[in-house]
């Protein structure tokens, strides 16, 4: 399903599964991977206090669509017995700027309460890079954290005083794969690439109760010697009481940015670029 507003674009699909496969302007490319696997593009899954490898098997089903409109569509997931979810997402362009909103959510259709949290998964190429700003406020503490299978050491981090950024290269991880979470309150990442910028933003809520290891934003990274590797940037909510027949959302926008032809590649320098322009030429 193809939707259109004066200046963007951006292409869903419902069957085999639920996937916004495409956002892009006249001048932006889409940020998106598009490969023939699961992972491809822009997916939900879900959180629970103790993760399971069922995460994302409600967005491995195929969905309905309820509502489809010129800027908007929404899309119902076949609800899945296992996990006792159904997934929902709702994709609408903004009618005169460069932006898209998303709400993931997952109902539960189980019986009894569960805690659940919504997760949105952006999968990319190996281009470009990843950057996140700290968070504002005067908080001293910086505070990342390193799943397993992740070596510190690799020479694609990137440490600033107000932002962390991660190289997309494809050279060969020392592990095959690494994944970081990083603590902060500001709400937005961005993916920079191709002179552009897909900025991603979800609400942080504080005192929240944010599952794995409390990361609010997360980079993957995996270059199999098989295959092409791909990167994903991740946005999650915090963990959620979820009654039965209720649905825990996230709810995300991307914005779609031009950059100088070489922007600036120290992570500091780089937030300030993309937060002047997300607050100059798209004020919030």
């Amino acid at each position: 399903m193809l939707l259109k507003s004066r200046v963007a674009q951006a292409f869903v699909i419902a069957d085999p599964y639920p996937r916004v496969l495409s956002f892009s302007t006249a001048r932006c490319p889409s940020p998106f991977y598009i490969a023939p696997m699961e992972y491809l593009a822009l997916r939900a899954w879900f959180m629970e206090p103790r993760q399971t490898r069922a995460s994302g098997v409600p967005a491995a089903l195929p969905g309905r669509v309820i509502i489809h409109e010129p800027r908007r569509v929404r899309i119902e997931g076949t609800p899945e017995p296992r996990t006792r979810l159904q997934l929902i997402l709702d994709v609408t362009l903004d009618a005169t700027a460069p932006i898209m909103r998303v709400t993931h959510g997952f109902k539960n259709i189980a019986a009894t309460s569960r805690t659940l949290a919504a997760w949105a998964i952006a999968c990319v190429p190996l281009t470009g890079r990843f950057v996140v700003p700290w968070g504002p406020g005067k908080n001293p503490f910086r505070s990342i954290t390193y799943w397993h299978i992740t070596n510190p050491a690799e020479p694609c981090f990137q440490f600033g005083r107000r932002a962390f950024g991660m190289d997309l290269d494809p050279a060969p991880l020392s592990t095959g794969a690494l994944k970081v979470g990083i603590h902060t309150t500001c709400g937005w990442g961005a993916c920079v690439y191709d002179k552009t910028a897909c900025i991603m933003t979800a609400p942080f809520i504080p005192g929240g109760d944010y599952p794995e290891g409390g990361g609010t934003i997360t980079m993957y990274k995996t270059t199999p010697p098989d295959k092409a590797g791909w990167a994903e940037l991740e946005r999650v909510g915090p963990l959620t009481v979820v009654p039965p027949g209720a649905t825990v959302l996230l709810n995300e926008e991307y914005r779609l940015l031009p950059l100088p032809a070489r922007p600036p590649k120290d992570p500091d320098a780089l937030c300030a670029l993309l937060n002047r322009k997300r607050c100059t030429e798209m004020p919030i």
